[in-house]
């Protein structure tokens, strides 16, 4: 019998009171086919208004702020704090969102200083400006997620897991075969 499951993420742990990390982006190619130079963010004018925006919506105020932000071998990182409990409806509600797992991703809000063509027909961007973040429901780049504080867990491979899963199994079917054998011998009532 071949068992097939998926293992849902569990929810997010905070690395500081009201605070997540995420991967904000990488260098790999995007949805759109782009791609970003994790080395070529400036990010001075962001940092003097280090807004967390939901959805990229620039009418609405921001829900959090960028608490910490760097570059991570081809990454670009950031913490994301939200401000204290009842300072607005939107940020407790972005947070709760965040905090249970429900809203995972996040996407850059830029402009382009200095790109290429690429033969696929996205940008190569190799300097740019950020503007802002957004916490989204499904980002342009599909590595621009949560980054830590995902709950403890054990690390395996697919096979290590499948080897897992058999000997789970082989354990159930040995004790209710057990069961049933005491019980057609009268050993257990």
């Amino acid at each position: 019998m071949d068992l097939k499951f998926a293992v849902a993420p569990t929810p997010p742990r905070e690395v500081a009171p009201r605070t997540f990390r995420f991967v904000a982006s990488t260098a790999e190619p995007d949805r759109d086919g782009d791609v970003i130079e994790a080395r070529g963010w400036k990010l001075d004018t962001y940092l003097k208004n280090p807004v967390i925006l939901v959805s990229h919506n620039h009418q609405t105020l921001p829900v959090a702020r960028a608490s910490r932000i760097w570059i991570e071998t081809d990454r670009l990182m950031v913490d994301i704090q939200f401000p204290p409990e009842g300072t607005s409806e939107a940020a407790d509600e972005t947070y709760a969102l965040v905090r249970d797992g429900f809203l995972r991703a996040v996407s850059v809000g830029f402009i382009p200083l200095q790109s290429t063509a690429l033969p696929s027909g996205g940008r190569h961007h190799l300097r740019q400006e950020l503007l802002e973040i957004s916490l989204v429901s499904v980002p342009a780049n599909p590595s621009a997620v949560l980054a830590a504080g995902l709950g403890k867990g054990v690390r395996m491979t697919e096979e290590q897991l499948r080897q897992a899963i058999r000997t789970v199994t082989a354990q159930v079917l040995k004790e209710q075969f057990k069961e049933k054998l005491l019980r057609l011998t009268g050993r257990l009532d």
